[in-house]
Order: structure tokens, then sequence, then C-alpha cells
């Protein structure tokens, strides 16, 4: 699982915009991890890019993910990177889902960007779900 410590109670993070945590070795507990830090944290929240790639979360990450959006972790958010994550079916549809859901229009009303190359959901979800949203998905 990933360490993550977060000591900012006297550091000015307010500019954080873009957090890179590609290629980490964070799993799906380790995504905990970071849902924990952006809850404790509303300077985490301010951020507009997150890269997660080449980790290894899985469709339990990508329900993880899904829950910092509804909650409002990732009220700012405009670019979301999960390259690479070894999400399939189930965590694909959960984040594609929740991505044009009105219920994130509602806790992030920004235009939003998935990246999701690299993942292993079937050419079937792929393609429908490509269709659907080519503006907001590259898969």
């Amino acid at each position: 699982a990933l360490l993550l410590r977060f000591e900012i109670e006297n550091h000015d993070v307010t500019a954080l915009k873009c957090l890179d945590l590609s290629a980490n070795n964070i799993n799906s507990p380790g995504l905990l991890v970071l849902e924990d830090a952006f809850k404790k944290s509303a300077a985490f929240r301010m951020i507009t890019e997150l890269n997660i790639s080449s980790n290894f979360i899985g469709d339990k990450g990508a329900m993880a993910i899904v829950n910092m959006m509804l909650v409002g972790y990732l009220a700012k958010i405009i670019k979301l990177h999960l390259n690479r994550c070894q999400i399939c079916n189930d965590g694909m549809k959960a984040l594609i889902s929740i991505a044009c859901s009105e219920a994130l229009t509602k806790c992030t009303p920004h235009v939003m960007i998935i990246s999701l190359r690299g993942n292993h959901p079937t050419i079937v979800l792929m393609k429908r779900y490509q269709s659907l949203f080519p503006e907001c998905l590259m898969i």
C-alpha cells in the first residue's frame, strides 16, 4: 500500500492545481489513503488535474474515484488521467456513467476529460461509450 503523509497546516498549498501520482505503485488501498487526504484538506480539493496513470488501482480504485467525485472531493477537477490502471468493465462503467451523470454535474459543474487508455474493458464497451461521449472520454 502507498503511504502518504500530508503535513500542510502551516503551508500555503492553495495554488496546487495539478497532482501527478503516475507510476507510483498505488493500489486500491493506497487510493483510499489519497481519498482520506482529500477529505482532510480543502487545499487538495482545488486540484484541476489529477494523474494516477500507470498504477494498479483496478476496479476498486475506480470505484473510490467515483466516490471522491460524488462527495465533492474532486469538485474542481477538469482532467483525470487513469491510463494503464488495470481498470476493467465494472470500473470503466462506473467512471463513465458518473462522468456523464446529473449527480456529478451538481458536484463538478465543469467540462471533464477522463483519459482511460490502456485499461482492460471489452472492445464493445469501449466503442459504445466512446461513441456516446467522444468529447469527454479518451479510451
